[in-house]
């Protein structure tokens, strides 16, 4: 026996009987009451010039038992339970949870499972500005060339708990890598110090001023003891110092400028072979050192 005469031959009255059914079904649905137990999000809104730092817990288990339209509306409408915070004052509140606080509003039978109560901490909420720091890291791709100022606003305002902003002097932005930009004018990120603060602007202007990349050498540096008596001797007493840099700001630099250094400190009675520490001003790369080392006579 072949499977299609089981089937009727006007498929036009098959498929309306079919869609007959459905909506019967759906109709039947819409009249009938359904239970379920639901997971909503919680939401805190803070009063003007506070805010909130933290609450928990954040999800609650919701008992709804409503009729089939208002029932399938929770699928199609996203519910979450939103607290509007009164209080005027800085502290820990515990909130009790009640369905008055579930938007959109759900009709039918709502009970709240689990938690019965939010615990919620606020603070008031402060701005000031603070310091600016860009993250530039790396060197210039282009040969000979040098970064040899950079152009940026020296602070932004910040947004965040009273306590918390006292403590905060200065914020940073994303790294720039130098070796990467294809511009010298871009927008970059700041970060902010923590969630809970706001920086205005979020994105600041940098401009990178390129110059000529050059050596020089200091002559005659003299040579500190740190940490020695009056029974110390260094020789040569003085240091040839080559740097390079920006042409503008080596044409600035000066000996008073460069200290080169040797610590003692841990040393006896006798004579010794030491490397000095070599302190430049910033922007200004080392070279290398005219004696590499000094011979330090400790008596």
């Amino acid at each position: 026996m072949k499977i299609k005469k089981f089937l009727p031959e006007n498929k036009g009255l098959a498929i309306f009987s079919l869609l007959s059914s459905i909506t019967l079904w759906v109709i039947a649905s819409l009249d009938t009451e359904h239970k379920a137990t639901l997971k909503m999000d919680i939401e805190v809104k803070p009063p003007k010039g506070m805010m909130v730092l933290n609450y928990q817990p954040k999800v609650a288990d919701v008992f709804v038992k409503t009729r089939g339209r208002e029932f399938l509306n929770l699928f199609f409408k996203k519910k979450k339970i939103v607290i509007p915070i009164r209080a005027e004052e800085a502290g820990i509140k515990e909130i009790k949870l009640s369905s008055d606080y579930i938007k959109p509003e759900i009709k039918g039978e709502i009970n709240i499972i689990s938690p019965l109560r939010v615990v919620v901490t606020l603070s008031k909420k402060s701005s000031r500005r603070v310091r600016l720091y860009p993250d530039i890291r790396g060197k210039w791709k282009e040969e000979n060339k040098t970064v040899g100022g950079i152009e940026y606003p020296d602070s932004v305002e910040i947004e965040g708990p009273e306590q918390e902003i006292k403590l905060i002097n200065v914020v940073y932005t994303d790294p720039v890598l130098l070796d990467t930009l294809k511009d010298t004018v871009f927008r970059i990120r700041v970060i902010p110090p923590d969630s809970g603060f706001k920086i205005k602007p979020r994105e600041v202007k940098i401009t990178l001023h390129l110059e000529t990349e050059t050596e020089k050498t200091i002559k005659g540096v003299p040579v500190e003891i740190i940490n020695g008596g009056e029974g110390v001797k260094v020789e040569p007493a003085s240091a040839d110092i080559t740097v390079a840099g920006p042409v503008s700001l080596l044409k600035r630099l000066s000996i008073k400028d460069i200290k080169v250094r040797i610590d003692v400190d841990d040393k006896t009675q006798g004579k010794y072979t030491l490397p000095a520490e070599i302190t430049l001003p910033e922007g200004v790369k080392f070279i290398k050192c005219e004696p590499s080392e000094f011979t330090v006579i400790i008596e």
